[in-house]
């Protein structure tokens, strides 16, 4: 399938406020992050108005107060890129490369579901959109994995390929790139969520064929001529889980890297937001508290005695436990609707010194929201742990004609990131790209 040649007016305007540019851009505007451009999509819905609505809007028809909206004039400045996005989406067109927003009809109804306002605004890619839509298995594991990891994820991806199943994974060498490389040399479908420089990879020999012939789709959510950031290899991390009907982590560190983060984040969601992705696990090879930890979480031991003899997702279907009975939920108040988990207690814990950080700065004082507004937290959140920290002493709540928020101490630097509050991830395994 050819790419889509034109780009909806929707994306333009999407891809003004979030775009990253890298040739041609000396505007010192920030780009919306993706809370901000949440706080302008939900205004957008309230109003009726679609983004490319924005573009042909004066600053005065902006909202003044809107929660977490953006300056009126740094949106104006967004929008005024319109010599960059046309320099941008000529480079990209010429590379066969696509480009599609969040409220687009083309948008994977996948992440929409199950990612809601954490779906990237923007998605980047070259092959068959379509095959964003078709699920599959999601293989991941380490950047730096032994012949035995490899052989084993060879064979997935070939049990893959002969049974009509598609291979979602990244692209890092070792266990992602195992399994893409082996689905596709067996004539299967693959996947591939990249976390840095998209035209690149559209361009390598090894990949020419099989784009070509629709069995591979290359995405990204990040701008196709970014370089690489550790960041964004995590971030990537919900993709390549949501695109899939099923998950696999081959091989993993306890407690250290992107493998490891990605699957404890996408089991948190299956928690919160059921009916999710179920993650399977390799109890052999891999550690056994680590196995233990996922388990315990609510990962699935994988089958690998029977994955030959049964039809894969035949069987990781029948091995995905029922769900237990609905029970009634108890009447709550608003601050309650917060899942009160240990999950909930290290993001409290890990965001507590930035919050001090911001509140201790300039020694001045600070309403909800403009803090939620500056760390990307929802209002009520941010309440949440405000309520907790003034409980501990850390912060105090004063009235001066307006409640405002003053940290007791700030945090030092080496608080957010020594072992007290989360373990110190090894680079490479970290980026596993």
């Amino acid at each position: 399938m050819s790419p889509p040649t034109a780009v909806h007016p929707d994306t333009q305007a999407v891809l003004l406020l979030c775009g990253v540019f890298t040739q041609g851009d000396g505007s010192n505007v920030k780009p919306l992050s993706l809370g901000e451009y949440n706080a302008v999509a939900s205004w957008l819905a309230r109003s009726g108005r679609r983004p490319a609505s924005l573009v042909r809007a004066d600053e005065e028809s902006l909202p003044d107060h809107e929660p977490g909206f953006p300056d009126a004039k740094r949106l104006r400045g967004l929008l005024g890129r319109g010599f960059q996005l046309a320099a941008a989406l000529e480079r990209w067109q010429r590379l066969g490369l696509w480009v599609i927003s969040r409220g687009e009809d083309g948008y994977p109804e996948r992440l929409r579901r199950h990612l809601r306002s954490s779906a990237p605004p923007l998605l980047y890619g070259i092959g068959d959109p379509r095959r964003l839509n078709g699920g599959g298995l999601a293989v991941v594991g380490s950047r730096n994995v032994d012949d035995e990891a490899l052989a084993f994820t060879r064979r997935i991806g070939a049990r893959c390929a002969d049974q009509g199943v598609s291979i979602v994974s990244g692209g890092a060498r070792g266990v992602d790139r195992a399994a893409v490389a082996s689905a596709l040399e067996a004539g299967g479908n693959a996947v591939a969520v990249l976390a840095e420089r998209l035209d690149r990879a559209a361009t390598a020999r090894e990949m020419r064929e099989p784009l070509r012939e629709g069995r591979l789709t290359l995405l990204t959510p990040y701008e196709p001529e970014s370089g690489f950031t550790i960041g964004k290899a995590i971030g990537r991390n919900k993709v390549i889980y949501t695109l899939a009907d099923f998950a696999l982590v081959a091989r993993f560190k306890t407690n250290e890297g992107g493998t490891w983060s990605g699957a404890v984040e996408q089991l948190v969601r299956n928690r919160n937001h059921s009916p999710g992705i179920p993650v399977f696990f390799r109890t052999a090879h891999n550690p056994e508290e680590g196995c233990a930890e996922l388990q315990r979480r609510g990962a699935i031991p994988f089958p690998e005695d029977d994955f030959v003899s049964r039809p894969l997702v035949e069987l990781l279907a029948a091995s995905v436990p029922a769900p237990p009975p609905s029970k009634p939920q108890p009447q709550t108040t608003p601050l309650d609707d917060i899942p009160k988990t240990e999950d909930a207690d290290t993001c409290y814990r890990l965001c507590l010194p930035l919050l001090l950080h911001q509140l201790q700065e300039e020694r001045t004082t600070k309403q909800i929201a403009e803090m939620s507004k500056s760390l990307e937290l929802l209002p009520k959140q941010l309440e949440l742990w405000l309520k907790r920290a003034i409980g501990e002493g850390k912060v105090k709540k004063k009235k001066t004609g307006r409640v405002v928020y003053v940290a007791t101490s700030a945090p030092s630097e080496q608080s957010l990131f020594d072992g007290s509050h989360a373990s110190k991830p090894n680079e490479e395994e970290a980026t596993r790209d």
